[in-house]
């Protein structure tokens, strides 16, 4: 009995990462400078295309930033996020409709799916 739960319990821990959520986000592309709108893309990968078609990206809250030590400046509100899909990848673009005057910029995104959600 105890080899037959020894192999119960292997099986299962083989099987647990199979069922996880992968997504996986690459790093920003900033395609604008300063003193002109936001313009960035962030590479997106699923597990398959129905995945990517069912994220949705945005701005953390403010009570987020607060947890993380990070400053959520005024002009991120101006901030606007889609995802472009391409098959099971894709690209988070990110735009705003003011130009940014500040030469650092911190974003906390949250991506969310019906698998879960994903700070970064």
């Amino acid at each position: 009995m105890p080899r037959f739960l020894a192999v119960l319990i292997f099986s299962l821990v083989m099987w647990v990462p199979g069922a996880a959520f992968a997504l996986g986000l690459g790093d920003i592309d900033l395609k604008s400078a300063l003193n002109q709108t936001f313009e960035a893309e962030i590479p997106v990968s699923t597990e398959s295309e129905s995945d990517i078609a069912a994220l949705k990206v945005g701005l953390a809250s403010s009570d987020t930033f607060d947890k993380y030590g990070l400053e959520r400046a005024a002009f991120l509100g101006s901030f606007e996020f889609e995802i472009v899909p391409d098959g099971a990848n894709g690209t988070v673009r990110i735009t705003s409709t003011e130009p940014v005057v500040e030469p650092f910029v911190t974003l906390l995104l949250e991506v969310s799916s019906q698998q879960g959600s994903l700070l970064r």
